[in-house]
């Protein structure tokens, strides 16, 4: 998702909210001529707007809406409108050069069928077997998936190693096998201390702990993230989940879970982070003495 958004749009943050943390006085004017159920003192929040550069609005999505709708979401807004799904030009000396690196392309723009052609043409390249796991992942194409997976492992190549951990650990997760998937993504957590994948792994192995009803491991290891690696792409993932007790959304990476009752503000929810921290300061001797081997 994010590699789609950072291809085609740009994405920025505001508030509303008038002396509230992100408030933009330009930004709150021009969405009150968009929507006027924008214009008053108090409105309700927004939801992701995506817009034209000439600001008219193609389509709104919801803030809390599941990962994979709003991916459908912004794939539709690019169907409809070709006119900006256009590539640059290092894009398109890629695409015309052809190989994995312009499957990468298609793949983060979703175009699923473009990029298999590229990878398995390929053949044994460990970047086109990782790509084609990555698209039968997000297809839930299960079976594909383990068995790309299965051929990455087989390559011997150390540097996608971590790759074929994270990735076994989503059919794990999937099947909803909760144990087993933390016990392996603990293994990697500590086998790759510098992978790319780090943030994703602690964000993965959280989850599976909250599903095994271990909540203060679940936040020891959002918070992780967020103590160590703020500006991993997993970030706000883990501040969602480690604050979900004094959240009144439902969160569809945890189950649904909604912990929270009434109106949520800035303050309330870094109050909840806070909480959580104490957890992860409260774990972290016991994990670093090699609790979860």
């Amino acid at each position: 998702m994010i590699d789609l958004v950072n291809r085609r749009f740009v994405p920025f943050y505001f508030n509303v909210g008038k002396g509230q943390t992100g408030y933009d006085a330009d930004a709150a004017a021009f969405i009150a001529t968009v929507d006027n159920r924008f214009a008053g003192p108090s409105v309700p929040t927004p939801p992701v707007w995506i817009l034209s550069p000439d600001g008219n609005l193609l389509a709104t999505i919801d803030n809390y809406a599941p990962k994979d709708e709003f991916f459908a979401k912004v794939r539709e807004v690019l169907d409809k409108h070709p006119e900006f799904n256009t590539p640059s030009a290092g894009e398109a000396k890629q695409l015309k050069a052809g190989g994995v690196a312009a499957g990468l392309i298609h793949e983060e723009l979703g175009e699923y069928e473009k990029a298999l052609a590229l990878y398995e043409a390929a053949k044994a390249d460990p970047a086109a077997l990782l790509g084609r796991a990555r698209i039968a992942r997000h297809e839930r194409k299960w079976d594909l998936a383990k068995t790309a997976v299965a051929a990455l492992e087989r390559t011997g190549d150390d540097a996608y190693a971590d790759d074929v951990a994270m990735e076994s650990a989503y059919h794990l997760l999937d099947a909803r096998s909760w144990e087993p998937a933390r016990t392996l993504l603990h293994l990697a957590i500590r086998k790759f201390g510098d992978s790319e994948r780090m943030g994703e792994m602690h964000f993965s192995a959280g989850v599976a702990s909250f599903f095994l009803e271990q909540k203060d491991w679940a936040r020891f290891h959002w918070c992780w993230v967020m103590k160590n690696i703020p500006d991993d792409c997993n970030y706000m993932r883990c501040y969602m989940a480690a604050t979900a007790e004094a959240m009144p959304y439902a969160n569809p990476e945890l189950g649904g879970y909604k912990g929270g009752k009434g109106m949520i503000s800035h303050a309330l929810a870094d109050k909840a982070r806070d909480a959580a921290m104490k957890d992860y300061e409260k774990l972290l001797p016991e994990w670093k003495a090699g609790a979860g081997r």
